[in-house]
């Protein structure tokens, strides 16, 4: 979680720098050209200097990625010196240009001006980028709440709580350290428990998202032990020693804080610059739906519902969504109005569904005032279906992994459902069957397979598979 949103973010950082270099060139240009109106200030001469600028800054850009150490978001001083640096490289690559050019029209002060202005506005936006970034990226309400089972690595407390200074909400829970851990392990954060015996209840008890590992060399089996657990909570695990692989499964070396930790999966989801992708494309498919299709078939389903069914058009519920945080879906109704089980599932020939309402289910045509959702940012177009929040507390407490298909937001459709995993759930192998796609998503999302999903979920519309009632 903390290594993607870190590396979003220098991403996000780099892209801002390099608009921002060039939003201030011109700037200082047009402010010149108009308080000296008589001097001589050609737009093509300048041209050539803003593609040096803009040289500088994919160098600057290229310099960050190629230094292999990660990346720590400034404090309060670095950002003097990082936006310092930033700015000096640029204004010495133009003085460089204009030397060896022997360009004499470019006027000094316009140098100094540019320089000193673009120092002030990386500063701005070094201070406030982590926030923004949360922000537009849908970090902003989420908690990281972290536990170290074992001494936390060096800096890593200091860091994690200079992330929450600046608006990536991050809490430090504790620490569980035995014996043969660190001494420096209490004296650094809280410890909670002298062994793993109370994990479970320290996880649960304070909704434990993030554990880090520090435990040197350890017995397989107690490992194993930390990933079942894990993978039981939907809690991410970074482990800092070096493992080829933990518990049998594949490990991915992530960069946090220039130190190289070990996680279980892959999230594309975890990195703000992904999220933003999949924000716009949401946005985009959700707006064309809600003002065009969605208010015709209101007006279909309300005149069959007045003749067939008489009692409100939708029908809401509560789901859980992204880490686990309930709110109310809609869905057009497609059963009669009663006093029925919230948790009975539907069934090939429900007498509770009215005769349209079976349409409506069978073509998927009751799922899409779900696009307000999608608006409203508690859904996406594409992602894990959110179920009941009784099947979810009873499918999370039976089955290892579930809950990590909350690491995403629900979807109108996903993986799942294009392979015909839909409609009710007769066994625990179709659940579990269910899981494995959406844990796939969750690992390999890109935003051309949200787009194939689309275009299979289009196709399954108009020919429904035989699991849709």
């Amino acid at each position: 979680m903390i290594p993607e949103r870190l590396n979003g973010i220098l991403n996000l950082c780099q892209v801002f720098e390099t608009v921002l270099a060039q939003f201030v060139f011109w700037l200082c240009f047009g402010f010149l050209s108009i308080a000296y109106s008589g001097g001589h200030f050609e737009s093509f001469v300048y041209a050539k200097y803003a593609v040096v600028v803009g040289l500088g800054s994919i160098g600057n850009w290229l310099n960050e990625a190629t230094k292999g150490e990660g990346f720590t978001i400034p404090n309060s001083w670095n950002i003097f010196v990082f936006a310092a640096r930033r700015s000096f490289t640029i204004g010495v690559l133009i003085l460089l240009f204009s030397a060896l050019t022997k360009e004499v029209s470019v006027s000094r002060l316009f140098i100094f001006l540019y320089v000193l202005i673009l120092f002030v506005a990386d500063v701005v936006m070094f201070r406030y980028i982590a926030r923004m970034a949360a922000l537009i990226s849908g970090f902003s309400g989420a908690d990281t709440r972290v536990m170290f089972v074992g001494a936390p690595p060096h800096g890593f407390v200091e860091q994690c709580v200079h992330l929450d200074r600046i608006g990536l909400k991050t809490k430090i829970i504790g620490c569980v350290a035995g014996s043969n851990d660190n001494g420096n392990a209490q004296n650094s954060c809280k410890l909670l428990f002298s062994s793993n015996d109370g994990l479970e209840k320290i996880i649960k008890d304070n909704a434990v998202n993030l554990i880090v590992f520090n435990r040197g060399l350890v017995f397989e089996s107690e490992l194993k032990g930390l990933t079942d657990l894990c993978d039981k909570h939907g809690v991410r695990l970074l482990v800092v020693c070096r493992y080829s692989s933990i518990a049998g499964k594949s490990v991915f070396p992530v960069n946090l804080f220039g130190e190289i930790v070990y996680s279980l999966r892959q999230e594309p989801l975890g990195n703000p610059i992904n999220r933003i992708y999949k924000r716009l494309f949401d946005i985009s498919i959700s707006i064309v739906v809600v003002t065009t299709i969605l208010p015709i078939l209101i007006l279909v389903v309300w005149l069959f519902q007045r003749v067939q069914s008489p009692g409100p058009i939708f029908y809401t519920q509560y789901r859980s969504g992204r880490n686990s945080h309930q709110f109310k879906i809609f869905k057009f109704r497609s059963m009669h109005v009663g006093n029925w089980s919230a948790i009975q599932q539907a069934t090939k020939f429900d007498p509770r569904v009215f005769k349209f309402g079976k349409i409506m289910r069978k073509y998927s045509l009751d799922e899409f005032p779900q696009f307000v959702n999608v608006m409203l940012g508690h859904m996406s177009v594409v992602g894990p279906r959110p179920h009941l929040i009784e099947h979810d507390n009873e499918w999370g407490a039976a089955m290892e992994k579930y809950n990590i298909r909350s690491f995403v937001k629900p979807g109108i459709t996903g993986l799942a459902q294009v392979r015909g995993l839909r409609g009710e759930t007769r066994t625990p192998h179709d659940i579990r069957c269910r899981v494995e796609s959406d844990i796939e998503y969750v690992e390999n999302w890109t935003i051309f397979s949200d787009l194939l999903i689309i275009l299979k979920t289009a196709w399954q519309i108009l020919r429904p598979p035989k699991s849709a009632y």
